[in-house]
């Protein structure tokens, strides 16, 4: 599927391909997932969600933009349980275009999300995209942090 997304910054549209990753692709996604967290544990779930066809990719050419892991675990509702984009990218753009995706493949009318109580970015861009806080979970993380659910009609 290729998504244009405005690309205000740049005054460009910017062409993405989303796709489900593949082996070929992990080195690069590993790459985007280091800027954030580089550890075994976040290689090894990203492993485990490419081999389960789980994990999506945004692509201009060759290059890896961006990922995105959509499960079946939300009491067998999709979730969105890991968006992240390359930080030489525009992050919203590649987002958008992820999320687009997802939205269009979902299996079901709905799809879940989540964000601590503490990470303000992250609400403000599920809610951005129209995603509505649902509830809330505690003691689900080991420091204890609450995480909110979030809920988005498709």
């Amino acid at each position: 599927m290729i998504v244009d997304s405005a690309d205000e910054d740049r005054g460009k549209s910017m062409h993405v391909h989303v796709e489900r990753a593949t082996m070929e692709d992990m080195p690069l996604v590993w790459a985007i997932a280091a800027q954030q967290s580089d550890d075994q544990a976040t290689r090894t779930q990203l492993l485990a969600a490419s081999e389960a066809r789980t994990l999506f990719i945004a692509k201009r050419g060759f290059n890896v933009l961006g990922y995105a892991v959509r499960e079946l675990t939300f009491f067998g509702y999709p979730y969105l349980s890991a968006l992240a984009a390359d930080m030489a990218e525009d992050k919203q753009a590649v987002a958008g275009a992820l999320l687009a995706y997802l939205e269009k493949t979902n299996p079901a009318d709905r799809l879940f999300a989540s964000a601590r109580a503490t990470d303000r970015d992250q609400q403000a861009w599920l809610t951005g995209f129209g995603f509505v806080r649902s509830g809330e979970v505690q003691h689900v993380n080991p420091d204890g942090e609450t995480v909110y659910i979030y809920m988005k009609w498709l």
